[in-house]
């Protein structure tokens, strides 16, 4: 992971318009592929101090951050003519991860919940909106064909379903707590570890809704859920 930090001294009275252009470029930039984060913080006892910290994948990400054209236009409004700087107070730090190291974070990009593991300063993203969704469907599906035909009330019908989609979400938690627990002791080969624990925990809900609605569940079950003439 590449890290750069950044502290501006903005001249007084031009606070409000560093921040408009300095919102712009972090939103922006939090969309580029090779960034993990970009913070802009206020310091309390100086409002007119400024604090970046910008995180990428590696040190070609913020190359390739500095050819965008939010990054120019920001440079082009902030730096271009000096015009928010006071005098060259302005800080620059690049840093780069110096050990091993496991970690996550939490992340919302596009307006979607997203979490990164960070493994020996590689990032990899855990799938939780998409893989999750794909598994409470296909726990749900699945319950809804079966009892379809079934001897079922309409009611047990809804509540057959609805306990299938909901082996389906605890099972992705899990399968996220799994991901963030095992993968980082094999970073070599964390995508392979990511798809077989996404597809065991998918079998897995698959097993576990098949044993809930199919006519061979236990008989306590189906007793249970059969309408009584």
């Amino acid at each position: 992971m590449y890290v750069v930090c950044v502290t501006v001294q903005v001249k007084s009275g031009m606070t409000d318009q560093f921040i408009e252009a300095t919102r712009d470029n972090a939103q922006n930039t939090r969309n580029e592929p090779g960034n993990h984060r970009f913070d802009v913080l206020q310091a309390e006892e100086d409002t007119n101090r400024f604090f970046l910290y910008e995180a990428y994948r590696q040190k070609e990400d913020f190359a390739a951050h500095q050819k965008t054209e939010h990054y120019l236009r920001w440079r082009e409004t902030v730096r271009g003519k000096g015009a928010f700087y006071e005098g060259l107070a302005t800080e620059q730090e690049s840093l780069h991860s110096a050990c091993d190291s496991v970690g996550a974070d939490l992340v919302a990009e596009n307006g979607y919940p997203e979490i990164l593991l960070f493994v020996n300063s590689e990032a990899y993203q855990v799938a939780t909106e998409c893989n999750g969704f794909g598994l409470i469907t296909s726990c749900g599906l699945l319950a809804f064909l079966v009892v379809l035909t079934g001897k079922e009330s309409f009611v047990w019908k809804l509540i057959l379903i609805f306990s299938a989609g909901l082996v389906g979400y605890l099972l992705n938690i899990v399968r996220i707590i799994v991901i963030c627990a095992v993968a980082p002791r094999f970073p070599d080969h964390y995508l392979l570890t990511h798809e077989i624990i996404g597809t065991a925990t998918l079998w897995l809900g698959v097993g576990i809704t098949w044993w809930l609605v199919s006519p061979s569940a236990p008989q306590f079950l189906r007793r249970r859920r059969e309408v009584r003439s």
